[in-house]
């Protein structure tokens, strides 16, 4: 199996992106961007697509076979390389070595306000799956019960604005709580370890640490508070210069996703054998999502939201217009509509 481990980490360091966010990377088999030769030596494409493990659907679609069905008489590839955090994609994707990406809102809207030179093609994703999980010992029974107590999340993430919303409806502010910056998986290390009271993170790591531990409960979740669209980018130049294989990359995740409509169950095996997950852990995200690819006009408001939030609580430098960024003329190419 390919990895693209090395190569990152030395790009992200060279951003001073990677002391701050670990991207532990895996690639899964296919092979190499934009336009290269075959052992036939014929010409093909190949898109390379980066993915977290919370971001089911290129893994579905990936077990399915649905991209071999879309590409195989183009002879193009798709490759899926696994990311721990949203920041450093968008670095893989300005860089050029990264074509499309399943992530966060947040660190999406950064790297724009940025200069990232890339565009929202779609989403992959509309839920609320996310929670903020306390120790039983550390007797949190409401948000202002979490003064002065270790409150973690992961820094930059699409998640870090609903533990701002948290401590906000409890009167609180960063400085009221040991506010701490973990990645997701040292989440799950951490709080079931004791080495914190608090933290607010997502699934699958919801479902894992529960299933771990009997320790740790789920205070809230954010039904109520926010609501997630994940968003799909696309470099600019691949878009300029692919318009064609993206609206069919588009409409191969979409296949996948009415696929999964009326087979749920098999859908959770699948991309638990895929991502290299429990079926336990995919299965409470995964019912909770819309995944399919196109853009409400609610959820392009949702995008926006998710913006402002993260503004307000300081996490971006300045506001942004997301319809700015939002081009769904690849998912309409593909006859890609809402239901």
């Amino acid at each position: 199996m390919r990895t693209g481990e090395d190569k990152f980490r030395k790009r992200l360091k060279k951003a001073g992106v990677f002391a701050a966010v670990t991207a532990l990377l895996v690639s899964s088999s296919l092979t190499v961007q934009a336009k290269e030769q075959d052992t036939a030596g014929e010409e093909k494409t190949t898109i390379h697509v980066a993915v977290q493990k919370s971001t089911y659907s290129p893994y579905l679609t990936k077990a399915l076979g649905y991209f071999d069905d879309a590409f195989s008489t183009e002879g193009t590839t798709v490759e899926l390389t696994e990311f721990s955090q949203g920041a450093p994609m968008v670095e893989a994707v300005n860089s050029g070595d990264i074509d499309v990406a399943f992530l966060g809102d947040v660190p999406t809207f950064a790297g724009l306000i940025n200069g990232g030179e890339y565009t929202i093609i779609g989403k992959y994703s509309e839920d609320t799956a996310k929670a903020l999980l306390v120790r039983k010992d550390a007797d949190i029974k409401s948000f202002e019960d979490l003064k002065g107590h270790t409150y973690a999340t992961a820094f930059g993430s699409n998640v870090q604005p609903l533990a701002e919303i948290y401590l906000e409806k409890g009167g609180l502010t960063d400085a009221d709580v040991q506010y701490t910056n973990l990645s997701f998986g040292d989440i799950n290390t951490s709080i079931v370890n004791g080495d914190i009271d608090a933290a607010v993170t997502n699934e699958p790591n919801i479902s894992k640490i529960l299933s771990t531990t009997d320790d740790v409960e789920v205070l809230a979740t954010a039904d109520g508070y926010k609501t997630f669209v994940g968003p799909i980018i696309a470099g600019n130049d691949f878009l300029k210069n692919y318009p064609e294989t993206t609206s069919e990359f588009l409409s191969a995740i979409q296949k996948a996703a009415d696929w999964s409509k009326e087979n749920k169950e098999e859908a959770v095996e699948k991309i638990a054998g895929e991502a290299g997950l429990e079926t336990t852990d995919v299965k409470t995200l995964f019912e909770q999502q819309d995944n399919n690819t196109y853009l409400t006009d609610e959820q392009i408001q949702g995008l926006q939201q998710g913006a402002d939030d993260a503004y307000k609580y300081g996490l971006l430098k300045s506001e942004i217009s997301v319809k700015d960024y939002i081009d769904t003329s690849y998912l309409e190419a593909a006859g890609i509509t809402a239901e």
